[in-house]
């Protein structure tokens, strides 16, 4: 007979309720299903009942070569939970590879010689009365059909679905840590993928300390919260005991005395570890217009003034207090693309 009407008939005995106990569960949908798969259910030395493993018993053990390949542990319907514990004692006692844990309807497959939790293990949780009987045939005969089991590829299959499981969950706990470290370091692919489909959408081009200060409050677990997140732009009154602030009022935007954290060299300009070689192009835009600066004797020039810092640049082309770090994208002399001021820093 076929598996996919054994199948149908489990479903129809489980749906039912006519699956009252362990017994009727391995006489009603285990041996039938492991016989559709090929097994010789009614040769001991190939399916064992009440096979023993150290003073216990499992409920079947499944023979290859006289040695024990799938252990397979039949509960009650509902009464599954916690039951891995026990199977994984069992299959940890004689080192077999894969180990079934069943009430008719749910199969639990695992592979006990990985790595992590018992779920974690696990590289598949089937239902029968859930899943459409098709594709249930196609995950038996994958990791349970006698070929496949006696020729070793089922045991290959686990294991390269356990990998993926495991690589898949470990990249999924890295996304929040990502997210926030593109956020916090202002990553100018994020922000520039962000500004042009705002743009599209809108017809305007956000500024973007707006962008910066939306994606900075988008939540992040706290356990994925990075040191520092971007700042959304404020005043902040220069104090002759500190160094000049990042942002700063428009009163003092024009100047071309340095303080002491910007070293004017003539060949390039350097703040807090940043360097603009000589000849240095900046570019922003602002309200639906362009504008541009360079890098001339160690100061920022725009519009015929030198300023000491981008935010005092900045400040005077919107006549508000802006970030300069995140407001200019700058391209050094010989570079083709241009890169946001802050990625440099």
């Amino acid at each position: 007979m076929d598996l996919l009407p054994r199948i149908e008939n489990a479903r129809t005995l489980l749906a039912d309720g006519r699956l009252a106990n362990e017994a009727a569960v391995s006489s009603g949908v285990v041996l039938p299903l492991l016989d559709a798969l090929g097994w010789p259910v009614f040769d001991p030395s190939t399916v064992a009942p009440e096979y023993s493993v150290g003073g216990r018993r499992v409920d079947f053990a499944l023979l290859h070569r006289g040695k024990p390949v799938v252990f397979v542990e039949v509960k009650q319907p509902g009464h599954g939970v916690g039951a891995d514990r026990q199977l994984f004692e069992y299959a940890f006692h004689e080192g077999v590879p894969l180990a079934v844990l069943t009430d008719g309807a749910t199969w639990h497959l695992y592979v006990p010689a990985m790595q992590g939790s018992y779920d974690e293990r696990r590289v598949y949780l089937l239902d029968l009365l859930e899943r459409d009987p098709t594709e249930s045939a196609e995950r038996l005969q994958r990791y349970l059909e006698w070929s496949a089991i006696t020729s070793g590829e089922a045991f290959e299959r686990a294991r390269e679905d356990y990998q993926r499981a495991k690589q898949r969950r470990e990249s999924r706990a890295a996304l929040p840590a990502a997210w926030a470290a593109l956020v916090e370091t202002a990553d100018p692919r994020l922000l520039d993928t962000l500004l042009a489909e705002v743009e599209s959408r809108s017809g305007f081009r956000p500024e973007p300390e707006d962008a910066l200060g939306f994606l900075a409050g988008l939540q992040v677990p706290s356990e994925a919260q990075p040191k520092r997140l971007p700042r959304t732009p404020r005043v902040r009154p220069p104090s002759p005991q500190t160094a000049e602030p990042e942002f700063i009022s428009e009163s003092s935007a024009a100047t071309s005395t340095p303080t002491p954290d910007v070293h004017p060299e003539g060949d390039g300009w350097r703040w807090k570890g940043v360097f603009l070689p000589e000849g240095t192009e900046l570019r922003a835009s602002h309200r639906g217009r362009h504008y541009e600066a360079v890098v001339r004797s160690g100061s920022i020039i725009y519009d015929g003034q030198s300023y000491r810092t981008p935010s005092a640049a900045g400040t005077a082309v919107t006549g508000t207090s802006v970030n300069g770090w995140i407001f200019w994208s700058c391209r050094k002399p010989g570079q083709r693309g241009w890169v946001l001021l802050t990625s440099l820093r």
